[in-house]
């Protein structure tokens, strides 16, 4: 019984880590949306498309 308590703890602490790592992200990317690596959805922009769109490079 010993056993299996250790390992629902050492589940239930992998579980917390990827929630607080998932707050995180979401906090970067709320704080710094340039920042490299967030990709963001701008489905609700209504200012003439995404910002995140750009003009095709010549």
């Amino acid at each position: 019984m010993k056993r299996f308590l250790i390992h629902v703890a050492a589940v239930g602490g992998l579980s917390l880590l990827c929630v607080a790592w998932f707050l995180v992200q979401r906090f970067v990317s709320r704080r710094d949306p340039d920042a490299p690596g967030v990709e963001r959805e701008c489905g609700s922009c209504s200012v003439d498309g995404c910002r995140k769109r750009e003009e095709p490079k010549p």
